[in-house]
């Protein structure tokens, strides 16, 4: 994963089919493939999927608040 959305947003993509699953409630997460799992994945999209977030472990805690750290002190 990549990047999550920091709010929740309304679908804006529509098939116009009857008994279309219309979600008022998206967000968007942006993830990151291999060439070859991105040519999978091609072929899907614009899917209802159920996703579930596992918590971050202590490590992997440390490691975003020291790359939010960088961030905001502007060093590389």
């Amino acid at each position: 994963m990549v990047e999550i959305a920091r709010e929740v947003s309304r679908q804006t993509v529509f098939s116009g089919q009857a008994g279309e699953n219309l979600d008022r409630r998206v967000l968007e997460v942006k993830i990151d493939l291999t060439p070859q799992e991105s040519a999978l994945a091609s072929h899907l999209n614009y899917l209802q999927v159920n996703v579930l977030f596992a918590p971050l472990t202590a490590a992997q805690q440390a490691d975003q608040k020291a790359a939010r750290d960088r961030v905001l002190s502007g060093a590389p």
